[in-house]
């Protein structure tokens, strides 16, 4: 089975929110996001009580109820094999539809109690559901069923006959009459267990090992089998279980002289107990039968098992002090709790020098990590993560993480932010939201990779992030930011600034952090908006504008001879970069002509701007001139585009507001070290002004302004 979605309501700060659940999930978020308690939402969804009891705070609005809904698909026939009964068995058969399930814990406004259901597609008529329709024939036969069941289900009449009417004829009947209802036509409802009870499927739902951020870790190095460590000792242990064959066998054995055994079919087989046994099970029969005669008594004794065995399984350490683990200090006591985990997936892996082993076919866990990179260094955090790895292709795995460190596009299969909502008046509301991304689309996996290998994943973290095309813009926007105003920290406001690779990656790490609701900006050189303003625009008035201005622009361009582009030239600019995606656009839409001439202006358009790509250094001159029109265009062109939070640099790019810095030694190309240079030798506003004499309060005024929107908004508030 897997664990496929999770939707939580009224829990906490969780008003309404959906995860993805996956074989290895991450959840990230600021403190007080709701991270534990999405985790603490899935404990209670599998086990019917949270990690600490449930009081009137955890209802987010105390006149709703919690509702928690689990999602489980891939159910195969060893799943449902781990419910022994096999009456509760074939109930639960029938609770799963195409291999799916849906659970769902619910718990009324000012009550603790819970309650599991299923949510199933059910007719719209809540009668025709076979465990709410039972209610109602309680005590009703023949006649009395008929009139009692047709006027609830009207479309009864003739399926059915009043006369020796059971109770089992009217559920076949309704079943008849669901089996006719188109899917489209059927709603989803809350329905009883098939079971009727939740103990008959504890077996076959998963187990979470909980592992808290902040916990009395002594409780966690507890080896009873309740306990999250003892848990995972346990698993640790069952991979000898198979060397204990013969001793399974004679606790078998034990059992038949003890209780009464059930075959594998569940018939009984023949009663082999001790003569001593049976007489004390008869002697406490009839004295009960005294007060309630008729009622048949039944004694069973349980035997020893591997894993009761295993649970009492202790650890002592030596530190210079001899003494249990729970004694040591905190560092040393996850360090032994980690190893454990890590000693799990090498054991798994390698084996223990037996016959290697199957995935066991027993009950499966889900281990639930929060913050697993607490006390531990970057690389006991990168060999954890590893373990995690490895443990879920076992058993699925979700952590809430504040490191990059235990998350990347190989292993993760889910990634979740969550973050406080905002309110439209400033400030955050105390609902969170999810910001989901299943990394199986394959478009999404491979941005993922991109800023995961790129050292970018750390924005994920942040409250705005700032993309740049180099890394030197990414060294002197901010350190210039601090200069003009001493709250626009970068580390205090949390802003990143994410390096994309130039022009052409825009777009694709825009939109890819616009999944998390990030805020995004964009910084961008002036060349942009006359070769991959596509990637940075898709507002059709401002592409308009951007026209007009480029009109404009061609309009005071020199007259150029006719070109003498040959056919070596063209290839040569054919495979040039930038020139390449133009001349690979033209060619497509070359293949696409057909024939006409009205066909033929798409052609001609994508060639002008593969040849007019060769004028773009004449362009972006004009552009850095005073031009009038030119000038009037380009200035509404970026004010436009700042309104989108794309900041365009009007002067050229972040070079053009070095000024007269000194430039001594460094190459023409060393546009990282300039940079450096420029975040040593500029210490304050008066030394940046100088660089700039006469033009100081024009380039003031414009990074100002830009900065502005960067920063302002997230400026912490003191005192």
């Amino acid at each position: 089975m897997k664990l496929d979605l999770l939707t939580i309501k009224n829990f906490r700060a969780l008003d309404s929110v959906s995860l993805p659940l996956s074989s290895f999930g991450c959840i990230i978020g600021e403190n007080n996001a709701g991270k534990s308690s999405v985790l603490h939402a899935l404990v209670f969804a599998l086990t019917g009580s949270a990690p600490r009891r449930l009081s009137e705070a955890d209802f987010h609005n105390p006149m709703k109820p919690i509702r928690v809904e689990l999602k489980i698909v891939d159910i195969t026939q060893d799943d449902l094999d781990l419910i022994g009964a096999a009456n509760h068995r074939a109930a639960m058969v029938g609770d799963v539809v195409n291999g799916e399930l849906t659970l769902v814990r619910t718990v009324a406004p000012g009550s603790t109690k819970q309650v599991l259901q299923l949510s199933k597609p059910c007719p719209e008529n809540p009668y025709l559901v076979p465990e709410l329709l039972k209610a109602q024939m309680t005590g009703k036969k023949d006649a009395d069923l008929y009139q009692a069941v047709v006027d609830l289900i009207p479309e009864l009449k003739g399926r059915i006959e009043p006369q020796k009417l059971s109770q089992k004829a009217v559920i076949d009947a309704c079943r008849g009459i669901v089996d006719d209802i188109p899917l489209d036509d059927l709603v989803m409802r809350d329905c009883p267990l098939g079971t009727g009870i939740e103990a008959a499927i504890k077996d076959f739902l998963p187990e979470p090992i909980y592992i808290e951020a902040v916990k009395d870790v002594a409780g966690e190095m507890k080896t009873a089998e309740t306990a999250t460590f003892g848990k995972l000792l346990k698993l640790l242990l069952d991979e000898v279980e198979d060397e204990f064959d013969d001793l399974q066998a004679q606790f078998h054995e034990l059992q038949k002289r003890l209780s009464r055994v059930l075959g594998p079919n569940g018939e009984p087989e023949e009663d082999l107990r001790l003569e001593a046994v049976r007489t004390i099970e008869e002697t406490v029969q009839t004295f009960v039968r005294e007060s309630f005669p008729g009622v048949e008594l039944r004694m069973n004794v349980p035997v020893p098992e591997l894993r009761t065995i295993f649970s009492a399984a202790e650890m002592t350490i030596n530190d210079g002090h001899e003494g249990p683990v729970t004694g040591k200090g905190d560092g040393l006591k996850r360090a032994v709790a980690f190893a454990i985990l890590r000693a799990y997936t090498f054991l798994r892996t390698e084996g223990l020098g037996t016959a290697p082993r199957e995935k066991p076919g027993r009950r499966m866990n889900v281990l639930l990590f929060e913050e697993p990179e607490l006390y531990l260094h970057p690389k006991g955090q990168r060999q954890l993560f590893r373990a995690l790895e490895l443990f879920s292709h076992d058993f699925p795995v979700l952590v809430t993480t504040h490191s990059p460190l235990f998350f990347n596009a190989d292993a993760t299969k889910t990634f979740t932010k969550l973050r406080k909502a905002p309110l439209d008046g400033g400030g955050l509301s105390k609902c969170s939201e999810a910001f989901p991304i299943d990394l199986s689309d394959l478009n999404e996996r491979a941005a993922f990779q991109v800023i995961c290998h790129e050292n970018n994943e750390s924005a994920f973290f942040s409250n705005a992030v700032v993309l740049v095309e180099g890394e030197s813009d990414g060294i002197v926007f901010p350190h210039l930011a601090e200069l003009m105003k001493s709250d626009w920290n970068q580390l205090e406001c949390n802003v990143s600034y994410v390096v994309v690779g130039g022009k052409l990656n825009i777009s694709k790490y825009r939109s890819f952090f616009d999944h998390f609701k990030i805020d995004v900006h964009v910084l961008c050189d002036l060349d942009t908006v006359l070769d991959g303003f596509k990637h940075i625009n898709d507002d059709d008035s401002i592409k308009l504008l951007r026209d007009q201005m480029i009109e404009a622009v061609n309009a005071v361009l020199p007259a150029e001879e006719e070109p003498d582009i040959s056919r070596k030239d063209a290839e040569k600019l054919s495979n040039r970069g930038r020139l390449k995606a133009h001349w690979d656009y033209a060619e497509k839409t070359y293949l696409k002509w057909d024939g006409t001439e009205v066909g033929f202006e798409p052609i001609k358009k994508s060639m002008d701007v593969f040849f007019g790509t060769r004028r773009n250094r004449e362009s972006l001159n004009i552009l850095k001139s005073d031009t009038a029109e030119v000038l009037r265009l380009k200035t509404d062109l970026l004010k436009r585009l700042r309104d989108k939070k794309v900041y365009v640099f009007a002067r050229g790019d972040l070079e053009d507001y070095y000024g007269s810095v000194d430039r001594t030694g460094l190459g023409g190309q060393d546009k990282v070290r300039l940079a450096m240079r420029i975040q040593s030798t500029v210490k304050d506003m008066k030394t940046f002004r100088g660089l700039h004499e006469a033009d100081a309060d024009v380039i003031v005024d414009e990074l100002n302004e830009l900065m502005s929107r960067i920063y302002e908004r997230y400026v912490p508030v003191r005192g």
